[in-house]
Order: C-alpha cells, then structure tokens, then sequence
C-alpha cells in the first residue's frame, strides 16, 4: 500500500523485515506500522495520516484535532484519537488516546477519508479544557455558521461526558437564557461608575400603537440598552424588527438604542455606554 501521506510509509510498503528496511531506508517508527524520515517534523497532517492508514476497529478523531478536520480550529500541536473503554491499544508518544463509552462515538463521521466524531461531541470535549471565554467564542461561531443547532448541543452535554458544563453555561449565554443576569451585571457596573437614573423594563409605544420594553433606560439621556443574546444576532426576522423598533423610538422618543453583545466582557461595555452617556448628557 502506497501512501504517500505527507511522507508516511506504511511497513507493508517496506517488505518482510519492515523494521531493517525501515532502518537501511533511513526511517523511524512513528506509529506502530508507520514509518517517517528521520529528518521529517513531525505534525497534526502527518499523524492523522498516518492514524487513518494504520488503525483498524473503532475510532474517530475527537475534540480540538476534530474541530480542524471540520474546519472549526486551528491545527492542534497533538492528534486527539477516541476509542472504546476496555480497548487496548498505543499509539506512542504522539497521539493522545482517549477511552470513552461506546455512544460518544456513536453517529462519527467520515470527512475527507478521516473518522471524526460528531461535531456537537468534538465541541463538548474541546470546551473540556477551555477558559470560558474560548468555549462561548467557539459554541457562537459554530451556531453562527450553521454548523449545528442549540437543541443539538444541548442534547448531547450529558454525565461523563467533560464539557458538558460550559458549553451549557455558553448556551444559556448566547441564547438570552441569562439575560435577566445580564442586564444585572450591567446596571451594578454602570453604579459603581456613578451612573444613575437608570430604569429597566420602561414600555414605550409608538403612535400606531405598537409596544415594547426597552432592557435599561437611561432616562436623563433617553438612552436605551438593549443586550441581546445570539438568538438576537441569528434571526432575520427578528433582526428587522428590533431595527424598525429603533428607528420608531429615535423618530418619536428622541431615544437612541445602543445594543450590546450579551457575551461581552460587561466591565469594558460600562466603560464604553460611560462615554456614550457623558457625551449626550453634554450635548
């Protein structure tokens, strides 16, 4: 079997004593069965390569190293390989092998000759050992891009399965689930900045008759704060409406909406809404 996969040679390429050949040839083992120049650097393309020519049985890339094979990340510094508990295998010092329950690698896929777990399981495990802040940018950006859908993560966090936590908590996040904590966090950052005459859940109508609720009102400036969660972002009808909303308000309350990124930093959004409200307070 010829590979020619980023310069892997496979031993049944290499005769009956692979291992002579393989020395004579100036090769060294770099998976059991596969071979490498011993002047060759060794990274993820040339050990996923050599994991697909090699590995036999039940497997599936998973985690970060899944999430480039999807497209989703940055090529990882190691190769990240499922397989069944009670499997014995190694792989050596170049992969790390995970042992998992058999419905974790249920529904894997095939992706450019590569077995990948699912998407929403690769998501979960890389938020494992993520900062929250990575694991919120990486569950928006997939839902962003249509990748998968909130019911689908949330289907697949569950026990013994690492991740499952964060990626909830991102969730609830991105989807206004914490808007009520969000609008807290807001207005107690505004306070400590001095700021008062701050209302919340002000209704407003418009002269057809229409209502809403503005999230924070700023009442000596008129100015609204909308915090919005990806849910917000995502729906195009919803999108126009909220901007038909703010364009009603401007043209009969004099009020300018400012939206706000649920997911942002709330610290750094108060230093900004700090500005915008000195300003039109000197206007």
């Amino acid at each position: 079997m010829s590979s020619n996969l980023h310069g892997v040679v496979l031993a049944d390429e290499l005769g009956r004593n692979a291992t002579r050949a393989a020395a004579r040839r100036g090769l060294v083992p770099l998976l059991p069965g596969a071979y490498v120049a011993a002047t060759q650097p060794i990274d993820s393309r040339i050990l996923a390569a050599a994991v697909t020519a090699t590995m036999g049985g039940q497997y599936a890339f998973c985690g970060p190293t899944a999430l480039w094979m999807y497209g989703l990340a940055t090529e990882p510094s190691r190769v990240g390989l499922c397989i069944p508990h009670r499997t014995r295998l190694h792989l050596g010092p170049h992969v790390d092998v995970s042992r998992v329950a058999a419905r974790v690698l249920q529904g894997a896929r095939v992706v450019d000759g590569r077995v990948l777990v699912r998407l929403e399981v690769a998501v979960v495990q890389a938020a494992a050992a993520a900062p929250a802040a990575e694991v919120l940018a990486l569950v928006a950006d997939v839902l962003r891009r249509r990748r998968t859908t909130a019911p689908r993560l949330l289907s697949t966090c569950g026990r013994g399965l690492s991740g499952s936590s964060a990626v909830r908590a991102a969730l609830a996040q991105l989807t206004g689930a914490s808007l009520d904590a969000g609008v807290r966090r807001l207005l107690a950052a505004l306070q400590r900045r001095g700021v008062s005459g701050l209302e919340t859940e002000v209704r407003f109508v418009s002269a057809a008759g229409a209502s809403c609720y503005a999230d924070v009102l700023h009442r000596p400036t008129m100015t609204v704060l909308e915090l919005d969660g990806f849910d917000s972002h995502s729906e195009l009808q919803r999108f126009r409406t909220d901007r038909r909303r703010d364009r009603w308000m401007q043209a009969e309350h004099g009020v300018l909406t400012v939206r706000i990124d649920l997911a942002e930093d709330v610290e750094r959004v108060a230093d900004d809404v700090l500005v915008i409200l000195r300003r039109r307070s000197a206007a």
